[in-house]
């Protein structure tokens, strides 16, 4: 009550303290807290602040979310780009391993030995036909190549086939393997000659005309013999796998063939180029009474005096 009456005593005075008191605490506040928005702009803040803490949320996430595809995107790029260069390397490899197979093959159809006045043609096997049993074999080599029909046909391993029909660049082949085929064969070990092989289809052939009384066992290999003039000698046919005896005069001889007709890709074909040895050379006959009759017809010498 004392103060109350003092500022009514005073009120210049008071009224003169109190704004320096108030001046005082405005400037303490303001150094100690700084500058103050206002009313207005407090509301504001209140109202626009969570609006813009999510607009910054949404900025934020959604930039996170370009960047994250677009890394996604480029990884898949380089993902597909390293698939292609993983799969150019399989074709690379897989083209080398070819050649190399192939390369091997050739070397080996290279060293087959090579029989005096034989000629050989390389060639490829491009197609197979088959109809039940009767099967052939397709080769890109033909009469421009000096094919025909009746050259033999064989592979490192063995017997192929003989040559059935060409044309210029082609050739059809029918495979040892095939019943109507027929080949002269010689067995090994008892040296008979007069046989031949015709097939029984996959890798099977039967010895055809081995008589009763020649000895023959399972394991003994059959060559080609050269009698029939389409192959050289001592080509390989096969093993005999088989021998049954038979009420005729021949036995029932079967042979594992030695060439895989399932694997064949390469081949050569037997060219024969001059007569073989010892062939009879048949020369025109001579006609004795034209030689007479010239004889006759020549006027006769005149004795010298």
């Amino acid at each position: 009550m004392a103060a109350f009456g003092i500022v009514k005593r005073y009120p210049e005075l008071s009224l003169l303290l109190v704004l320096e008191l108030v001046a005082f605490l405005i400037v303490s506040y303001q150094i100690q807290v700084g500058e103050r928005l206002s009313l207005l702009e407090r509301m504001s803040l209140m109202v626009v602040g969570p609006v813009q803490n999510l607009s910054d949320g949404a900025v934020g996430s959604v930039t996170r979310l370009v960047e994250d595809r677009e890394t996604i995107t480029q990884l898949k790029q380089e993902n597909d780009r390293l698939k292609k260069n993983v799969e150019e390397l399989f074709r690379v490899r897989t083209r080398l391993i070819e050649a190399e197979k192939q390369n091997q093959r050739l070397r080996d159809l290279l060293a087959l030995p090579k029989p005096e006045s034989w000629k050989y043609v390389y060639a490829e096997v491009i197609g197979r036909t088959s109809r039940r049993e009767d099967t052939m074999i397709l080769i890109n080599k033909g009469s421009d190549d000096g094919v025909l029909p009746d050259h033999g046909v064989s592979s490192p391993t063995g017997v192929v086939g003989v040559v059935w029909e060409v044309s210029g660049s082609y050739a059809k082949v029918m495979p040892l393997n095939n019943p109507h085929s027929s080949v002269a064969a010689l067995v090994q070990e008892s040296r008979f000659s007069e046989s031949f092989v015709s097939g029984m289809g996959g890798s099977l052939a039967r010895l055809q005309n081995f008589p009763n009384f020649e000895a023959i066992h399972v394991g003994d290999l059959i060559t080609t013999s050269g009698l029939d003039r389409i192959f050289p000698k001592n080509l390989h046919i096969g093993r005999v796998t088989s021998v049954l005896p038979s009420s005729d005069m021949f036995q029932e001889v079967r042979i594992n063939l030695a060439t895989d007709f399932s694997r064949l890709e390469e081949v050569v074909v037997l060219i024969q180029m001059e007569p073989v040895s010892g062939q009879t050379i048949v020369l025109e006959d001579v006609d004795d009474t034209t030689t007479d009759n010239t004889a006759a017809q020549e006027p006769p010498k005149e004795e010298s005096p």
